[in-house]
């Protein structure tokens, strides 16, 4: 220590004593701010830091291919492809002649979309029906019989009373079932042993 020299032990000679000092090289704010240069870290420990910790801007490599030479920056993935069709061709294309546009009806003429039919009717569809069967002898639907509206199955015309009979009939229903479900499930237990255990715990 700097005061009292020789009346204390100094056990920790590597630290200098609070207060300030004056003309000592190594601690003054500026050597504080200056960040020091720190050394290379070896190829070794750089691969395995690279797997973990990589530095900013760097690609994550595996340590275990890290030494690997760069194949994958001179391989071209793909084929090779060259344009087909070119798009003013797709959006303008080219006037046919009279001769062109016939071959194409001639061509197309055999789909039913391309037929023509009397005026407010569609086209013949009968070519395209099973042998026999014509678009109107035969009806492939059944009738329904309108039996109750919606309005009635909302809000049918029953009486309180009515409603309150039903709504006791069904309750007694679900304690039926309720109790039905219990005692199978007290017999498949008896059965397997567990409702005697269960029966055992319980006395």
């Amino acid at each position: 220590m700097l005061t009292n020299t020789g009346r204390f032990i100094d056990r920790n000679p590597g630290i200098i004593p609070a207060g300030k000092l004056f003309n000592v090289s190594g601690e003054t704010s500026g050597d504080c701010l200056q960040i020091p240069q720190r050394s290379a870290r070896p190829e070794t420990i750089r691969k395995f830091r690279g797997t973990t910790q990589p530095q900013a801007g760097k690609e994550r490599v595996f340590y275990g291919r890290a030494n690997d030479p760069d194949f994958a920056s001179r391989i071209a993935h793909g084929v090779s492809t060259k344009s087909s069709l070119i798009a003013g061709d797709l959006v303008n294309p080219s006037r046919k002649s009279l001769f062109s546009q016939r071959m194409l009806d001639k061509k197309e003429g055999l789909y039913a979309s391309r037929k023509n039919g009397p005026l407010g009717s569609c086209h013949e569809q009968r070519p395209g029906l099973p042998n026999g069967v014509g678009p109107t002898d035969l009806m492939l639907e059944f009738r329904l019989s309108k039996m109750v509206s919606a309005g009635e199955m909302v809000n049918p015309a029953k009486t309180a009373t009515q409603v309150n009979d039903e709504s006791l009939e069904g309750k007694n229903f679900t304690k039926l079932a309720i109790m039905t479900l219990m005692l199978v499930k007290w017999l498949i237990g008896s059965t397997t042993g567990e409702g005697y255990q269960k029966r055992a715990s319980l006395a």
